[in-house]
């Protein structure tokens, strides 16, 4: 396709179509790719700032010191523990709680994140 320029006589050819910036337009239009890049976005973040973001150590038991996993213990003890929500000071603060051998999910979850996204990219791959 040619385009005549304003106030001359020659013909210029029209710049080509950038195949990958058209590609992202139509991608970027669509409601489910966003939310995608969205969630990828979270998962991205998480497994980079990891080391910031944890809580605790995801491999430490921490539920056998304070006695939460005694076998007497109640059972809302092994619960969340989030001190804005109005838990004790005296609990440890746990947002997604622990499992049954005492580590804190909240921080094995975005550790996770780095292997989840490292497994999908080299299977992708």
């Amino acid at each position: 396709m040619t385009v005549l320029s304003p106030g001359a006589d020659e013909r210029v050819a029209a710049p080509p179509a950038n195949l990958w910036r058209d590609t992202l337009h139509n991608i970027l239009r669509q409601r489910v790719a966003q939310a995608g890049l969205f969630l990828l976005g979270i998962l991205l973040f998480m497994a980079v700032a990891a080391p910031l973001i944890s809580t605790h150590d995801p491999t430490d038991t921490i539920g056998i010191d304070e006695g939460l996993l005694a076998p007497g213990a109640p059972p809302e003890l092994k619960g969340p523990c989030i001190r804005l929500l109005g838990c004790n000071a005296d609990r440890p603060e746990h947002y997604l709680g622990i499992d049954r051998n005492g580590r804190d999910v909240y921080s094995r979850v975005v550790y996770g994140a780095q292997i989840s996204l490292y497994i999908g990219f080299v299977t992708v791959g």
